[in-house]
This record gives structure tokens, C-alpha cells and sequence, in this order.
């Protein structure tokens, strides 16, 4: 078996801008999460707001959650 890697060459400000951006993306992850098992219907538009996201940025936060709900949902009946 093998396994590849992608090294990426970019420079150090487009660096630090991707480490900005992963961390707002998490930080707004997590707040959509902890919502969620709050069971607070969250404004999407407050999230948008707080975070600085666009409307496709909040989509792909959300996306991303609703995957890995469904993903946990999903393992947790491989276990009968």
C-alpha cells in the first residue's frame, strides 16, 4: 500500500492567512454545535455576523456539522 502527500510552497502570508481562517472556521463550528445540543434554534444571521462569515461560509460550517452528526448517528448503529 501506499500513501501520497501534498507538500504546499506558499508564503508566509498566505500562510497565516489560511491558520485565520481554519481558526474561525472551527470556533464557528463548534458555536453551531454547542447550539445545536443547547437546542437553540441558532440565527444564522448572528453566526454570520459574530464570525465575519459570507453565506456560503456559513453553509459549508453547517455542511460540515450535519456530516459529522450523520457520520456519529451512523456509527453508533454498527455497534449492535
Amino acid at each position: 500500500m501506499r500513501t501520497y502527500q501534498a507538500r504546499l510552497d506558499i508564503s508566509v502570508d498566505a500562510n497565516a492567512a489560511l491558520r485565520h481562517y481554519v481558526g474561525t472556521f472551527g470556533r464557528a463550528l463548534r458555536t453551531l454545535y454547542a447550539q445545536r445540543r443547547a437546542g437553540k434554534l441558532s440565527a444564522r444571521s448572528n453566526l454570520i455576523r459574530h464570525f465575519a462569515l459570507t453565506s456560503r461560509q456559513f453553509n459549508a460550517v453547517r455542511i460540515t456539522l450535519d456530516a459529522a452528526e450523520k457520520s456519529a448517528r451512523e456509527h453508533l448503529t454498527w455497534r449492535c
